[in-house]
């Protein structure tokens, strides 16, 4: 069933700083929802706070009408939260194959050998690699990837979970023109079943692939809305470039 997810009034401090301020998230079931901002804004925190991995100071997260606040990383992971992040998280002596395997593995709830499952577990593995652009990189051991590659293999480990809510923390850094063309095709492709929510700081993808923006600034939301409200926004260029300077802040992507 398709989820949507609801931050109200969410914050996190470290000490005097307060990373993330207040912050209401709407993100439609099925959406695809971008969240942008100079460095600093506040949005990895606030990736975390969805995620679990940090705990809210104040406020409430929820995902579709259930209350997650208080949940942990694996029990938000069991309600269908899949996740990628800036800093992959992969068994480097592993094969790609097999670290891919060990996420539909979990996705079942049982780790190890199965053998009346393993071909449909193996054909599974084979779709998502071809999928995110990894086939026939099967055998090769994770430490021997490019960090790009690494960064595909991420995903198909996410998308391994069968997730209804999709986070993808910069999910193009590093990747090559190729590799960012083919993992836009891959959002794309996405069915309308998942909610995705996406921090990215290449903004010709963010515009390629968001139907909402919402723009952190000094870890508050300074505007929400279409992703030509957002290039229209002169709050948003100020944000960016500081005051006193009105050049055009993003390009209008020109149509195929």
């Amino acid at each position: 069933m398709t989820v949507s997810l609801t931050c109200h009034g969410l914050s996190r401090s470290f000490g005097a700083l307060r990373a993330v301020d207040g912050v209401d998230l709407d993100v439609a079931p099925g959406g695809r929802h971008a969240l942008i901002g100079p460095n600093g804004a506040g949005k990895s925190t606030l990736m975390h706070l969805v995620t679990g991995a940090l705990r809210a100071s104040d406020g409430s997260v929820r995902l579709g009408e259930e209350d997650i606040t208080g949940m942990s990383v694996v029990q938000r992971a069991r309600l269908g939260i899949s996740q990628t992040m800036q800093q992959a998280s992969l068994f480097p002596t592993m094969t790609v194959s097999d670290n891919v395997l060990l996420a539909v593995q979990r996705r079942h709830g049982r780790v190890g050998p199965w053998p009346r499952r393993q071909a449909a577990a193996r054909r599974r593995v084979d779709t998502l690699l071809e999928r995110i652009g990894l086939a026939g990189r099967g055998d090769t051991i994770e430490a021997r990837l490019s960090h790009g590659e690494r960064k595909q293999l991420e995903l198909a480990v996410a998308l391994a979970c069968e997730p209804r809510l999709l986070l993808l923390d910069e999910p193009a850094a590093g990747m090559s023109p190729a590799e960012t063309a083919r993992l836009a095709e891959v959002i794309e492709e996405l069915p309308a079943e998942v909610t995705v929510l996406f921090v990215e700081h290449d903004l010709d993808l963010v515009f390629r692939l968001a139907t909402t923006v919402t723009v952190l600034h000094l870890g508050r939301v300074l505007l929400t809305g279409s992703p030509a409200a957002v290039r229209a926004s002169a709050a948003v260029r100020e944000a960016y470039l500081g005051t006193g300077r009105d050049e055009p802040l993003f390009a209008q992507r020109t149509e195929a």
